[in-house]
This record gives C-alpha cells, sequence and structure tokens, in this order.
C-alpha cells in the first residue's frame, strides 16, 4: 500500500442500525460534504448529481459511506416527502432506481432506508464512497463544496486531493466489476491456475472455487452476486481490457534492432491475468534472448545468455511491485542487443541499495497468493537469485535506476574488463558484497576474482576495484584496524 489511511467507520449503515436509529443521528449531524438533506427537490437529475458528489465528498471525508436524505429541511427539521424511488417513473416509463444506476459509473449499489417518523416519512439513501475512480453521473465528476453542489472539473485542488485519497486505498482491495453473476464470473475470469500450479485437482462445483476465491479476495459476495477485485482481475482475466481499472497492466514486451529504440524488431503486449499469462511471458521472452556457443569436450554447444531463473524472478518481481496508482504506465520488458530492461511503474517502497537483502512488497496480498501458485518466491525483490545468476554465468551486476513513476532492472550481456565504466565497477563490487554477505561469507580479493572467469581478474585490479567501492562509501572493512590487504574482508556498508 503506497500510503496508510484510515476510514471512519462510525456511519457505517449495517443490519446491526435500525433505520431510526440511524435517522436519528444523522439529525444530530449537520449538513457536510458526505451528508445532505433534502426537503422537496426530488429532480432525478439532481438525485443522480448528489450522489456523485456525495460519493465522492466521502473519499475527501475518510468517510465510508455519505447519506443523501430526503424529508428535512436545511434547518435539519423533518417535513416529510413523498419521494418514493420504488415507484417513481423517468420518461417513457423506465423505473427511476434502473435509470439512476445505468447513470451512474464507477459507482457500488445504493441501499434505500425508508423511516415512518412522527413529523413525516423519512428517505435515506446511503451510498459508498467511490473507490477506485471518482463516481459520475452521465459521465460527468461531482463534489461538494460547502454547501453547494459543483462539476469536480471546475475544482483542480480538490480534484487533486480526491485522486490522492482514493489511491490511498489498497489497490488490491478495490472492486473492478460491478456485482456480477457466477455465470459471469466464469465468462471474465479463469481459477484453473490456483489449482493446477499446485498439483490440485480442480474442483467441479463452481461454488466451491468461488468460495476459495472468496476467501482468497479475488472476490467478494454481495446480494447474492458477487464483485470481482482488482487482486482476482489482475491475476485470472482472461482479458484485462474488459476491466477499466486494469487497462494498460498487460506485460508489454519489445525488441529492438540494436542498441537503442531506433528500430523495432517485434512488440507484444499481454492482455491475461498474470497468473495465466507469466509462464507464457517467460517462454516468450527465452525465445527472443539471445543465445551463445561454446566449446565442451571439443563439441561446440549453445546455451542462453541470460538464464530462465533470472528472466522469471525479475518478470515476476515486475508485476508484483509495480505501483498501480500510477496511471498509464505498463509494465515492460525492453531487449536490446546488449542487455535486457525490466520496468514496472511506481518508485520502490525500499531503498534501491537494499533490494538484494530486504523483504517488504507494496501489493502484500497479491505476492502472497502468486507464492501460493508458486509464481514466485515471495523473499523480497528476488535480487539475490539475480545477482547468483549473473555471477554464475559470468555477468555484470544487475543495474538498478528509479525515478518517482518508475523501477528499473537492466541486466547486460556479457563485458571485458574495459567495457566496464566507473559506476558498473563499484555496483559490481557492491551486489556481490551483498550476496556473500546473505550467504553469512565475507567478501575478500579472491571471492571478486572467482566472480569472473579463471584468469579475466587479476589481484592487482581486484584491489583497485574495492578500493573505488571503499571510497564510494557501498562496503566496509570487517575489521577497520586490519593492515593486511591481502587478507582484508568486507561488508556492505549498511551491514
Amino acid at each position: 500500500m503506497k500510503y496508510p489511511v484510515y476510514i471512519n467507520r462510525a456511519l457505517r449503515y449495517t443490519k446491526n442500525m435500525e433505520p431510526a436509529e440511524l435517522l436519528d443521528f444523522l439529525l444530530r449531524h449537520h449538513e457536510s460534504e458526505f451528508i445532505e438533506f433534502k426537503g422537496s427537490n426530488t429532480q432525478p437529475e439532481n438525485v443522480g448529481e448528489l450522489v456523485s458528489a456525495l460519493a465522492n465528498g466521502a473519499v475527501l471525508e475518510k468517510k465510508d459511506e455519505a447519506y443523501l436524505v430526503y424529508g428535512i429541511n436545511d434547518e435539519g427539521n423533518v417535513v416529510g416527502t413523498t419521494f418514493d424511488p420504488n415507484t417513481l417513473k423517468i420518461g417513457g416509463g423506465q423505473p427511476f432506481k434502473n435509470w439512476l444506476t445505468t447513470g451512474l459509473d464507477h459507482c457500488e449499489p445504493l441501499k434505500y432506508v425508508e423511516v415512518e417518523h412522527p413529523q413525516g416519512r423519512v428517505l435515506i439513501i446511503v451510498i459508498p464512497r467511490a473507490r477506485t475512480y471518482p463516481v459520475k453521473f452521465k459521465s460527468k465528476e461531482y463534489v461538494r463544496v460547502g454547501e453547494s453542489k459543483k462539476p469536480l472539473s471546475e475544482h483542480p485542488e480538490l480534484a487533486r486531493k480526491l485522486w490522492e485519497q482514493i489511491l490511498r486505498i489498497s489497490f488490491e482491495d478495490g472492486n473492478a466489476s460491478d456485482l456480477l453473476s457466477e455465470t459471469e464470473i466464469f465468462e471474465l475470469l479463469d481459477f484453473t491456475p490456483y489449482y493446477i500450479r499446485r498439483g490440485v485437482e480442480v474442483p467441479t462445483l463452481r461454488k466451491t472455487i468461488l468460495g476459495h476465491m472468496e476467501n482468497e479476495a479475488v472476490v467478494s459476495p454481495k446480494l447474492g452476486k458477487y464483485f470481482i477485485t482488482n487482486l482476482g482481475a489482475i491475476l485470472f482475466a482472461k482479458d484485462m481490457s474488459k476491466f477499466e481499472s486494469l487497462l494498460n497492466r498487460g506485460v508489454r514486451v519489445i525488441k529492438y534492432k540494436g542498441n537503442d529504440k531506433s528500430a523495432v524488431e517485434r512488440s507484444q503486449d499481454g492482455q491475461m491475468g498474470y497468473a495465466l499469462s507469466i509462464d507464457n511471458l517467460v517462454d516468450f521472452l527465452m525465445v527472443l534472448l539471445p543465445s551463445e556457443e561454446y566449446l565442451e569436450g571439443g563439441t561446440r554447444k549453445s546455451r542462453q545468455t541470460y538464464s530462465r531463473e533470472m528472466v522469471k524472478e525479475l518478470a515476476t518481481n515486475m508485476v508484483i511491485h509495480q505501483d498501480f496508482a500510477v496511471p498509464g504506465y505498463a509494465p515492460r520488458v525492453e531487449i536490446y542487443a546488449d542487455r535486457i530492461e525490466f520496468t514496472n511503474p511506481g518508485a520502490p517502497v525500499i531503498e534501491v541499495a537494499r533490494f538484494l537483502d530486504s523483504n517488504n512488497s507494496r501489493n502484500p496480498r497479491l505476492a502472497k497468493l502468486m507464492r501460493f501458485m508458486k509464481l514466485c518466491e515471495e523473499r523480497g525483490m528476488g535480487i539475490d537469485i539475480v545477482e547468483a545468476e549473473c555471477e554464475k554465468m559470468y555477468l555484470p551486476s544487475p543495474s538498478i535506476t528509479t525515478s518517482e513513476d518508475f523501477t528499473r532492472v537492466v541486466v547486460f550481456d556479457h563485458k571485458t574488463l574495459r567495457q566496464f565504466n566507473s559506476y558498473e565497477r563499484i555496483n559490481l563490487v557492491y551486489m556481490h558484497c551483498c550476496l556473500q554477505h546473505t550467504k553469512h561469507a565475507p567478501t575478500t580479493n579472491e571471492t571478486l576474482r572467482s566472480r569472473f572467469a579463471e584468469g579475466v581478474l587479476s589481484s592487482t585490479v581486484a584491489s583497485r576495484w574495492i578500493g573505488e567501492a571503499l571510497e564510494k562509501g557501498m562496503i566496509k572493512p570487517f575489521d577497520p584496524n586490519s593492515i593486511s590487504r591481502k587478507q582484508a574482508r568486507y561488508l556492505p556498508s549498511w551491514a
């Protein structure tokens, strides 16, 4: 979760609160950004606009629900109302409730509560707060400004605050769909990886499957139907384009002809949920990635430049650790002649320097469920696996760059010593030192030399590289008082 947020649930309408109790509670409060009293103005268009404004206002006030109350005047006195959404017809006889639901976008189901009060009948429309997007009425967003209802577009500062609050709620917990029937759920999602990847037989009864999915927060039951959560859609969607909250979340793969973006050789955009597509993604990448030839016992053989373990680890971490609050940026893998880049939206939640040893996920439920399905290890950023693979294949250490909008991990093809720049030398020493530390082993001149093929890195050059890392403060001596350079041991700077 990118930001912590605490929702005040004191006004949450539940079955344990009687309608009269709810009315008494509301009467003790004044009109606000999430409470509106109406005496007689029941014009349908006004009702729709108020629902949008109050749903969005509840977000700004950190309330879980808003209330549109008919039968109470501006002074807070009960005057009664004849407004009956159950019988009211619109236009050519369309029922009011259906008309209102059709006109609202991104709005969870409304609850209509009637109260018979001594001064007259009161109707309370209970409005869930906006979740993944601001609530719209007829394609326009509204918000409360003081006691007035205004288009949100006229108040950019409120719009910014509204989006900030919406995105503070865990993306995984949000609803990706409206209420759907059992049949509609299975038309949109494919749950077979949940069972097959664990070697478990797929249940024959849909109710059994939905029970499992409810326990995993993949679907959320309500009123005899189900919401699909964002967690469920991002993992099991047959086509992510069917879900507005998942637009541009499929992994994009681009292969370029050279070392820059000037010429694209091939590209492909993923559409299926990650549980359905991650293995196919890795297979596709391995086909596109270069291979190298080598001699073994006089026989010429071929092997991949980048190992499958490395590629899978980087691909799964890319989708798990992305920031779903960053709009319009798909996770992407870009293949160049000399490197492969994995980029996900959002800055990391831990320091780059601690990627190799830390364990913290932006999307913990996504990480947990992918681990449960054996799609990942859920053991931190996985950079330790990548570094170990780089060392085994004598590749440079992975390079990690970040900004407010993205995190990028780059793995390079083989380089000669002369091709390493200062940053790459220091990064390699630091990453090697971190990996050694996770194995409870020291870093020495000898271990650094073994990081390369035999005879490539001399003791003198290894000492020079270690000296650069020491000077930049990336590593430190295990024993600051030791004067022996030959027997010196080193630790990461944070150890």
